[in-house]
């Protein structure tokens, strides 16, 4: 991860300097929604079980500065929405029982932004970066199925109880472009994607071998967000 990180501070590097006193700094500010694949393994964790896909959705905020007209250094935020799904725990010295489990992602990402080309109404931004995922997932016990030494048909619970809630912070790698097409001299409108890397636990409950597998941590997404930007287009 440290070469990793050496290597594309240098990128920043190369990028920023030629430029640094063409102009003053200014700043930019964006607000947008994207849609995202997710995957993880399903119930138990057999080498040959196929990974199951979905779709969810996020709110994105991002806010930067631009030092020069080559490259600009931002935070976003990705509130993403959740999923839920049905499973079974198994374990010979617990209780068993089905539960169902939401979880969710919210993204921190820093970035750099490059300003590859901009002509009168388009323009093309590569962005690279790095940051931590925070990722919770919170679990109802729906059916009491017995002890696991003497277990039993699974009896639905009327109100489900609380199970557990497992919270973790995942470092990730992130990659993608924008297409801003100009609005007015300080507003634009983008179309946007982004392949981000999550280096996520094994599990996405916390219960080592008896629960969901998280999935490869791939998670790419496209969406569409509006730019404010104190310097004119």
């Amino acid at each position: 991860m440290k070469a990793w990180l050496s290597a594309f501070a240098a990128v920043i590097a190369l990028a920023a300097a030629p430029a640094a006193a063409q102009d003053g700094t200014s700043a930019y500010v964006s607000a947008g929604s994207a849609t995202a694949s997710r995957e993880r393994g399903t119930y138990l964790t057999f080498a040959d079980q196929d990974l199951y896909q979905s779709w969810v959705y996020a709110l994105v905020v991002s806010a930067g500065v631009r030092p020069n007209s080559r490259v600009g250094f931002e935070a976003e935020v990705q509130f993403q929405t959740g999923q839920s799904f049905a499973w079974k725990y198994n374990y010979l010295f617990a209780q068993n029982s089905e539960q169902r489990t939401t979880d969710r992602d919210i993204p921190v990402i820093g970035y750099a932004r490059f300003f590859a080309y901009r002509g009168r109404r388009l323009a093309i931004e590569p962005v690279a970066g790095a940051g931590f995922n925070w990722h919770r997932a919170v679990s109802l016990v729906t059916s009491d199925c017995g002890h696991g030494s003497l277990p039993k048909p699974c009896e639905p619970l009327t109100p489900p109880r609380h199970g557990e809630s497992f919270a973790t912070q995942e470092w990730l790698y992130a990659a993608g472009v924008d297409v801003p097409i100009r609005v007015s001299p300080h507003l634009s409108i983008a179309v946007t994607a982004r392949a981000l890397h999550i280096k996520r636990r094994q599990y996405l409950t916390g219960h080592a071998h008896r629960g969901p597998q998280v999935g490869s941590g791939n998670v790419p997404s496209v969406g569409v967000a509006m730019r404010w930007s104190a310097r004119a287009w």
